[in-house]
């Protein structure tokens, strides 16, 4: 193995397990705080406070989520660097 490929999938392995590791992290957090912002959305549109399109709520949803996946994808080089990124990244995420 050349020392450039050792490299890659060192960094990559330590750097996916450390941002998989504060992704979930994080990803607890603000899950609490987007859960407790829709619940108050509910609550006042129950009320009749405010009054809610529910599909046009969806539809963003999905496409903030699928512009998120898409820009994880294509952050991600090259192929010895990102099969490890994803590697530690899946053990980051586990361990969080």
């Amino acid at each position: 193995m050349s020392e450039v490929l050792i490299y890659q999938l060192s960094i990559g392995g330590t750097g996916g397990f450390l941002v998989g590791y504060a992704t979930k992290k994080i990803a607890k957090i603000i899950a609490v705080f987007l859960g407790l912002y829709a619940a108050s959305l509910l609550y006042l549109n129950q009320i009749g406070v405010i009054s809610m399109n529910y599909e046009k709520f969806v539809t963003m949803a999905s496409t903030s989520a699928t512009n998120l996946t898409d820009l994880f994808v294509l952050s991600i080089g090259g192929l010895p660097f990102a099969a490890s990124f994803i590697g530690g990244f899946a053990l980051g995420m586990k361990q969080g």
